[in-house]
């Protein structure tokens, strides 16, 4: 697995489409990067904040920019396994940050942040009764640290992952969330931007039935306008692929993780599946079958590698490539 997660804000009003449990608002002025960011988090726990729910793993490394008007008081981000959260960070009112486990602070930073500045903020958790690790990067630096029993229920994984906002006016942009499996993207990724394509152009197929105009209008609004305009298809082995224009994404960016994401439904109950292409050099990488419901749903498939060199992606792979979906049953 390892990348599981990449999230702009830049896409979408709603923030249920894409996380389990729906925390703050989608804003312009929370943006660090791109055009939205994520406004007011309430505080990190078992039952609050903004949380996504995975398979269980035994490490976690959460990235996310953060920046508040004010310090101390609730957690920011953590790991939670089942109804008890493994471990999480929290701000002092000082500015020093401390990390915990079982709500316990096992480790307090030196240094200290400031209010009203956005901080690149890594969090780790290897979770271990004995020989684990919880640590906290800031801006690529080691803050804090702690090794030793970092597990705090009967199990040493977490289900659970998520972000918290401190009191006061709170934001969250450039998220990235790996666990620790696979070769690749199991481990610290760096201060990250998380830059949003969006289609432009005609690309090599447009089989699908626009509801108006040039399929990939049909495709690129933001946030999606469900069925005001859409592409659709009854017949199994159609597809769509278009050009696309990424915005944000720095001219010597190495590139991480791609994430294709698909706003869908089915017309009516029964087997639809289709899947995510991805097309560079005339060769396509088709994903994993979906069946999706009679009501709009987002997928999300992070890819680690380019499927079709399968090595990292490189910055002009992504930009030359097209994406799209086809229709399998």
């Amino acid at each position: 697995m390892a990348c599981r997660m990449l999230e702009s804000f830049d896409t979408f009003t709603t923030v249920s489409e894409r996380w389990t449990n729906a925390a703050g608002a989608v804003s312009a002025p929370a943006a660090r990067t791109g055009i939205q960011g994520l406004r007011n988090i309430p505080g990190f726990s078992a039952s609050g904040g903004c949380r996504k729910t995975f398979d269980a793993q035994g490490t976690w490394i959460i990235g996310r920019a953060y920046r508040t008007t004010v310090l101390g008081g609730f957690a920011i981000m953590g790991t939670i396994d089942g109804a008890t959260v493994q471990g999480d960070v929290l701000p002092n009112a000082n500015g020093t940050i401390s990390l915990r486990i079982g709500g316990a602070v096992v480790a307090t930073s030196i240094l200290s942040m400031l209010i009203n500045v956005y901080y690149y903020m890594e969090l780790k958790h290897i979770i271990a009764n004995a020989g684990g690790t919880i640590e906290l990067r800031v801006n690529g630096a080691v803050w804090v640290t702690f090794t030793g029993d970092t597990q705090a229920t009967a199990n040493a994984t977490a289900d659970q992952v998520g972000l918290g906002g401190d009191v006061g006016t709170n934001d969250t942009d450039d998220v990235y969330i790996f666990d620790g499996t696979g070769a690749v993207n199991n481990d610290y990724a760096g201060i990250r931007q998380v830059a949003v394509g969006l289609p432009t152009g005609v690309g090599n197929s447009a089989q699908w039935t626009p509801s108006a105009g040039a399929n990939w209008q049909n495709v690129d609004e933001v946030p999606p306008d469900e069925d005001t305009t859409y592409n659709s298809s009854g017949t199994a082995g159609q597809k769509d692929t278009h050009a696309f224009t990424f915005t944000g994404m720095p001219a010597a960016a190495d590139v991480a993780a791609v994430q294709i994401g698909l706003r869908l439904r089915d017309e009516s109950a029964g087997v639809s599946q289709l899947h995510r292409i991805y097309r560079h050099t005339a060769t396509e990488n088709n994903g994993a079958e979906i069946d999706p419901d009679v009501t709009y749903q987002t997928v999300l498939e992070p890819l680690n590698v380019d499927p079709i060199t399968t090595a990292q992606f490189t910055r002009a792979n992504v930009l030359a490539a097209e994406y799209g979906y086809g229709k399998t049953s």
